[in-house]
């Protein structure tokens, strides 16, 4: 069984944060799945990178950065305040599914194909570090959201091997974390210098 306070305390020390355990509430993850979830609570340095970390009940381990964007802000730097009116009425339920992403292609496929971009991203170095790494999506009424998960299965090993694949999924997150956050950096500065803002 994957122990809490054994991972507790290694990524805190790792990341130089603070992590406490909670209720996963409204998370969008599958709570029936869930033995425990924490969440970072104080950063002594900034390590947006791992924020929230969770076990199913079958010992698989989960990482997850802090948010990197979500459809509010894309579609208004990609498409001008004029969007809003028109994407605040959309049910964006489905965005974690290409399929649930074609309305809002049709009318702001930029910020589809940008989100579709970063997804491709995540994979190919997934891959190439041979970590199990992907663009998490979550969406609802007027608004998806997006941040970066990894995970792999702890059943059987030991502490030691556990640990060696955190720090494997910590540095793939990092990679791709910065990585993505500046790609949304360049995004944002290109909306900000555009007349009229």
């Amino acid at each position: 069984m994957l122990e809490l306070d054994v991972v507790k305390k290694y990524v805190s020390l790792l990341m130089a944060k603070d992590f406490q355990q909670y209720d996963p509430g409204r998370y969008p993850i599958p709570t029936e799945r869930v033995r425990w979830f924490m969440q970072a609570t104080f950063a002594k340095v900034q390590t947006p990178y791992v924020q929230t970390i969770w076990a199913e009940i079958d010992d698989t381990l989960h990482i997850e950065t802090e948010l990197l964007g979500d459809t509010i802000d894309m579609t208004e730097w990609m498409y001008g305040d004029e969007s809003l009116y028109e994407r605040g009425s959309m049910d964006l339920t489905g965005f974690d599914r290409i399929e649930g992403r074609s309305e809002y292609a049709k009318k702001f496929p930029r910020v589809v194909g940008r989100l579709n971009s970063y997804e491709r991203f995540a994979s190919k170095l997934a891959e190439k570090l041979d970590v199990d790494m992907r663009v998490r999506v979550s969406g609802m009424k007027g608004i998806a959201s997006f941040w970066l998960g990894a995970k792999f299965g702890t059943s059987g090993m030991p502490a030691p091997l556990i640990l060696h694949h955190i720090d494997r999924n910590v540095a793939a997150l990092r990679e791709a974390f910065y990585e993505i956050a500046e790609r949304q950096r360049t995004l944002y500065f290109m909306w900000a210098k555009a007349p009229g803002y």
